[in-house]
């Protein structure tokens, strides 16, 4: 905890318990674990406590702690009436099965809305809501409240994308509402179900025509990794400048798909070169969907952390995106790892060789680590009177 200075624990001290309860004259301040003498002004009580608990609502005068007790246990039944009434205000429970003796006794009440209940009546002054429904009610009110401050907080991103990436975006899915959001804001193509038609036209009067699902991404990607794609090679070769056009809106992908031959007719008609090497109307991929047991099969293909990444990085991205870090536990961490870990072992006491710790542990009955201990000191296991080594190949 930070030092406070004296002016600062004095406030602190008047803010929890008023200006005029405790003399703190006598008090050092040196640490707040550190207790001092306090002297309580309304009782004249002496005692030793620390800064840390003078400043919680907790810590004070235990003299008066327990005379505010005895008043509380020899409340009058209208004082406590009076009491409730300042504290639920309109609301008005039902106190005729209530048997008063003492305000720290369990008693029951009656909900006007849901019935009889069991509560603390001490509690019960301090505003505690006993009945189960009515505190049901009570959280549901305030999850309600949240979820429309979230549903409109929402309307200030341009777009789902950029909704996904903000913080909202978690409490968002805690309360079910991320479907409730998708469907107020605009996507940014990433929909598979729907295609907008895009064409890349060449100064040379070369084009290529194609659909995407995303057009934001297309623009971005197109010509970074898709060394196979017909446009790339183009550019490649002749350095030719270009322009992208979003020739329509997202569409559903059967429109999109006889739209893209309209289009690739359209340019032809014109004299454009067309540079697609298939005929439209295909969609493209969304994307390989890898589900948890695709993405579980390629984990058990490979051993190490970097085949995975190597091989399928892919599925190591949905495994990372989805949180299935448990599929991740059976790997490690490269090849280098696994051969300087297992090594074969041997019980020098009966000339036994184990091909790895776990076979020795699981054959003597002796802890894994037992063993490696053993091994590396040279020394010997009390509990069996065995030695051990580790076997170099």
């Amino acid at each position: 905890m930070k030092a406070v200075t004296r002016e600062t624990f004095e406030n602190r001290v008047e803010i929890t318990h008023g200006k005029d309860k405790f003399d703190l004259s006598e008090f050092v301040l040196k640490g707040v674990d550190t207790k001092g003498q306090v002297k309580c002004k309304v009782c004249g009580f002496v005692f030793m406590i620390s800064p840390y608990q003078l400043t919680n609502r907790r810590g004070g005068c235990k003299k008066c702690w327990h005379r505010d007790m005895q008043v509380n246990r020899s409340l009058s039944w209208g004082e406590f009436l009076r009491r409730s009434k300042e504290t639920w205000g309109d609301k008005i429970w039902d106190y005729s099965e209530t048997e008063y003796t003492s305000i720290l006794r369990v008693e029951r009440i009656i909900c006007p809305k849901h019935g009889p209940f069991n509560q603390c009546l001490s509690s019960h002054l301090k505003g505690m809501i006993g009945c189960k429904e009515c505190l049901k009610d009570h959280f549901k009110e305030k999850w309600d409240k949240t979820t429309l401050q979230i549903l409109e907080k929402s309307k200030e991103f341009n777009n789902f994308s950029e909704f996904r990436k903000s913080s909202i975006y978690t409490i968002a899915h805690g309360h079910g509402v991320v479907k409730d959001i998708q469907k107020l804001l605009p996507s940014t193509g990433g929909d598979k179900y729907r295609r907008c038609i895009y064409a890349y036209e060449f100064e040379d009067n070369h084009v290529y025509v194609g659909l995407t699902y995303n057009m934001e991404e297309r623009r971005k990607a197109r010509f970074k990794t898709n060394s196979r794609d017909s446009a790339f090679l183009y550019l490649k070769e002749t350095g030719v400048s270009y322009q992208v056009k979003q020739l329509t809106e997202y569409i559903s992908a059967q429109e999109a798909r006889l739209e893209e031959n309209n289009f690739i007719e359209s340019y032809r008609s014109k004299g454009w070169v067309i540079l697609n090497k298939n005929s439209g109307g295909g969609l493209g991929g969304f994307g390989l969907q890898w589900t948890e047991e695709k993405c579980q099969e390629a984990v058990n293909k490979v051993k190490t952390f970097k085949e995975l990444r190597e091989q399928n990085k892919s599925a190591y991205s949905s495994i990372i995106r989805n949180g299935w870090h448990y599929m991740l536990s059976t790997l490690v961490r490269d090849r280098a790892w696994i051969e300087k870990k297992v090594r074969k072992v041997r019980c020098i006491t009966t000339n036994v060789v184990y091909s790895s710790l776990r076979e020795a542990s699981l054959a003597s009955g002796i802890l894994a680590p037992t063993i490696r201990n053993c091994a590396i000191k040279g020394a010997k296991n009390r509990s069996t009177q065995t030695y051990w080594e580790f076997v170099n190949e």
